[in-house]
């Protein structure tokens, strides 16, 4: 798989504050980072990542559907279409 990139996409009930917050749950760590194991696997196959994309507080009553749903369309675009 050397020749083969990936994206992580990540739905999260948590807000994004979470992360990169010495306070917060993850103990500072960024996102990729709370995620190694996955990026680790990627690796060991020889995989190359992407930038990761999350949407957080999916629960809450106004969260933004559509602001999420542009969000992931530009990751992808930035990610995929800009490396044709």
């Amino acid at each position: 798989m050397t020749d083969k990139r990936y994206m992580l996409s990540f739905t999260y009930n948590c807000p994004e504050s979470e992360f990169n917050n010495p306070e917060g749950f993850f103990e500072g760590m960024s996102l990729d980072e709370a995620n190694v194991a996955l990026h680790k696997t990627f690796q060991f196959c020889g995989a190359r990542p992407y930038p990761s994309y999350a949407v957080h507080d999916v629960y809450k009553s106004e969260f933004a559907i559509e602001d999420a749903l542009s969000g992931l369309r530009r990751a992808l675009e930035h990610n995929f279409l800009s490396s044709l």
